[in-house]
This record gives C-alpha cells, structure tokens and sequence, in this order.
C-alpha cells in the first residue's frame, strides 16, 4: 500500500506542495498501522449494507481530509493533481479508473467481489463529491444601490475580482448597479451574508456556473478550505483606491465651483 503512493506522492511534492504530501502520507501510514494492528468483526450481518455504509464512511472521511488540506493518497493524489491544474472536479474519471481497474481483477479472480467493489467505489465517489464542493462555482449577480459600500466590503474580504454596471429598474425606473462575481459554492453563503448586511435592500440572484475561462483564485490545494481568504496585498490596493476617491472628491468639489 505505501509503495504504491510513493510514485503519486513525488509528483504531488512539486505539483501541489510539500505539506499536503506529508499530511497524505501520515494518513496512509497511520491507515495501513492500524489495519494490521487492529482487527474489528463486521457489525453488521447483511453484505449490501456493509458495503453502502463502509462507502459512506469512506466517502466522509475522504472529504474531510481534503477539506483539511490533505487526502487519503492513492487515486487521491492524482484527482486533486489534476483538479489543482485545471480547476476541475474528476472524481467521476477517478471512479471509471477504479471500475477498470476492478473489471480486469474481476475477469483474473472473480466476478463478485469486484462487483461489490465497484458499488463500494461508486457510493464512496458520490460522497466525496457531496461533500467536497472546491471545484464548484456558482455566479452572484447582485442588484443594489449601494454598490460602493458592498464592492469595498467584498474586496475587504473576499479575494476574487466584481464587475459593476448601472442599470434602471424596470419597474420603479429608479437608477441602480447590478454586481457580477464568480465564487466557490462553499464561500457564497458568506458573501450573501456579507451583502445583506451591508445593504440589506439588495437583491440577489444565485445560478450555478458550468464553466470559467480565464484567471480565477480557487485557493490552495493544501489549505483547509476558507470562508474569507487573506490578501496580503489588499492593504495597498485599499489605500490606492481611497487615494483615487479622494481625488476624484477634490476634482468635483472643483467643478462646482
């Protein structure tokens, strides 16, 4: 079983990061340590049902080491080198690799054992997938009238890029801004909150993005997954912003005059 990682784990030390290597390693160490020294006798008498709920507790334990900025190693290693890469989910490719894999020991040993273990792979993959949303975005397209105030709170927290525009409401004829931005699933919640609390007349329009071209920050493989994500070069950019207000202030004040 270690052996086995050794070649994944060394493509992931320089594709994804030495720490998330080391904490993957310790899991497949401290996993293997504890197969051969601990034996537990099956709970539960029904095959079908060790199978489903061993693929769910699979499933959770995989997806929280990912969450934590780790994996379980093996074909996880590979799956989160290649999403780290591409900004995209595959454990569905990761769970075909795992079917063929299964066929050809099915064809050489039997039948039914790989059969169970297709099951047990599927229903862990799925799991995986319902609780590990990284990969997934979603798009915020926000209509308010104070666009300032909720484009200086997004910033302050969020490390993601917002376009603005003006619009006229159709039915009030009133002048306002629709807001666009792209975020992961599991930082929308925040930034909702985030923008009611800012303004909480605005109006909020969530709709899943299938896909996105072009430069987007998604974090680091082996962080845990944030809600609010630090820029180090945000305190910068601020005072630049407020110093081109300020001055934008000065050259009104002076048309006025």
């Amino acid at each position: 079983m270690l052996a086995l990682n050794i070649p994944v784990a060394l493509l992931c030390w320089s594709g994804i990061s030495k720490r998330f290597v080391i904490f993957s390693m310790m899991q497949v160490v401290l996993s293997s340590l504890f197969l051969n020294v601990f034996h537990f006798a099956p709970f539960l008498g029904d095959k079908i049902m060790l199978i489903i709920f061993g693929g769910v507790v699979s499933g959770l334990g995989a997806a929280i080491a990912l969450k934590s900025g780790a994996s379980t190693g093996g074909t996880d290693f590979i799956a989160l080198w290649v999403s780290n890469h591409t900004g995209k989910t595959i454990w569905g490719v990761i769970f075909g690799f795992n079917c063929f894999i299964l066929a050809i020991f099915g064809f050489m040993f039997g039948w039914d054992k790989a059969a169970y273990s297709i099951v047990f792979q599927f229903i862990s993959t799925k799991t995986i997938d319902s609780f590990y949303r990284r990969y997934d975005r979603v798009t915020l397209q926000i209509t308010t009238r104070k666009a300032d105030e909720v484009m200086t709170a997004y910033v302050n927290h969020f490390q993601h890029g917002i376009s603005c525009a003006e619009v006229v409401g159709g039915y009030s004829r009133e002048k306002m801004y629709l807001l666009n931005t792209v975020v992961s699933t599991y930082e929308s919640q925040d930034i909702i909150k985030l923008v009611c609390d800012v303004d909480p007349g605005a109006v909020i329009n969530v709709f899943h993005t299938l896909n996105f071209v072009g430069g987007w920050w998604g974090g680091h493989v082996d962080e845990p997954m944030p809600t609010a994500v630090p820029d180090p070069d945000k305190p910068a950019r601020m005072a630049s912003r407020q110093a081109r207000l300020s001055e934008q202030d000065s050259l009104q004040q002076d048309d006025g005059k």
